[in-house]
């Protein structure tokens, strides 16, 4: 990173709202923002505008020096969008989310991607075959994309939503090890809506002029494939290979560092970069916690 542009801009979009965090080189932490979510939580207009207000809210000196930004988002909120970004019309303008479940696809979610993550009532290959019939029975017609919410915010960014990061699709059903869709995912009619997955940590590019004026960053600053939230906050606790770490959220995920990837009924892995490298394992309650 230039010594002009030396700071990185992480934003979390989580349940109840959204933040940022900007550091330097050495990691330490510069400033902090948080602010409640300015639309419904499944509303994209939110996840932007969110964005816009905290990095407002930094001072214009720190702002000219971001020359990265990443973005980590909740797993498996789920939105219908046009090649532009544009959410579907109303009833499916807003993003499914990580929490809703779809009994009904789970079986036909099950047939297309044969197992992990995505083959369950719960994954995002069920919220995505929910989306689509809802589309066809409202005779809207596609083409459609099928963006996660750190996914979306990014393309937003970039002026380009063809991308996605691969932690954020591990339950829409890409495959780490194989880098592929599984099963027969790749092969179904609306498979040229699914994102080119791409890894976290990799440069995608660089801002798009409306997105660097609307949040005061430099034209150079640069997107970088983020993650999801519970993957971010992994990486944050800097967790050894033995250590175990539980992320009491919205939702309580458990992960653990592990020499070799675990798949299972409730369980996934993912792999923190540079890869290859050890597989961070674990797994996740699908319903909010009552605060109890």
């Amino acid at each position: 990173m230039a010594a002009a542009l030396c700071l990185a801009l992480g934003v979390d979009l989580g349940s109840s709202g959204m933040r940022i965090a900007l550091a330097d080189q050495t990691g330490q932490r510069i400033a902090e923002r948080a602010c409640p979510y300015p639309h419904p939580f499944g509303d994209p207009r939110g996840w932007r505008e969110g964005l816009i207000a905290l990095c407002s809210r930094l001072a214009p000196q720190l702002r000219s020096q971001v020359g990265a930004i990443a973005i980590d988002g909740t797993s498996g909120t789920l939105l219908l969008c046009r090649s532009d970004g544009e959410p579907a019309a109303a009833p499916l303008h807003q993003a499914l989310p990580y929490h809703q479940t779809f009994p009904a696809q789970a079986g036909a979610a099950l047939a297309i991607a044969g197992q992990g993550p995505a083959a369950s009532a719960s994954g995002s290959l069920a919220r995505a075959l929910a989306l689509l019939e809802t589309a066809a029975a409202c005779a809207l017609r596609g083409p459609w994309l099928l963006r996660h919410q750190a996914d979306w915010l990014m393309g937003w960014l970039l002026g380009d939503w063809r991308w996605g990061e691969e932690g954020n699709n591990l339950r829409l059903g890409w495959d780490l090890q194989a880098r592929c869709w599984r099963g027969a995912i790749g092969g179904q009619p609306w498979s040229g809506g699914l994102p080119d997955v791409r890894c976290s940590g990799e440069v995608l590019g660089s801002l798009q002029p409306s997105a660097a004026k609307m949040l005061g960053l430099p034209l150079a600053c640069r997107v970088v494939a983020g993650s999801t939230d519970a993957n971010a906050a992994v990486l944050a606790a800097d967790p050894q290979l033995r250590d175990g770490v539980a992320v009491l959220g919205t939702t309580l995920v458990l992960k653990q560092w592990s020499p070799r990837p675990i798949e299972g009924p409730g369980a996934g892995w993912w792999a923190a970069p540079p890869t290859p490298g050890p597989a961070c394992c674990g797994g996740f309650t699908t319903t909010p916690n009552s605060g109890s």
